[in-house]
């Protein structure tokens, strides 16, 4: 089964604890790390769009953009761990 990380899933299913350590240590390094940042204020400092916008000094369309293209590569990396 593929699974398709989008917006929903991520913050469905990733709650990190001491047993996700491989995403931290395995596929995070993995992403580009301008959109590693917005994919951690996102999902782990619960930041809004306009949140990481301000703390990364970009728009918002700019973070929006980002955001898709870490999960983009985000499936692509995931792959490999099928």
């Amino acid at each position: 089964k593929i699974i398709e990380f989008d917006e929903k899933y991520i913050k469905e299913n990733f709650e990190l604890d001491i047993q996700d350590d491989w995403i931290i240590t395995k596929v995070l390094p993995r992403i580009k790390k301008k959109y590693r940042q917005v994919l951690e204020l996102r999902y782990w400092s619960d930041f809004s769009f306009g949140q990481i916008a301000k703390a990364l000094d970009l728009k918002e369309s700019t973070v929006k953009v980002q955001h898709h293209r870490a999960l983009k590569q985000l499936n692509n990396i995931m792959k490999d761990y099928e």
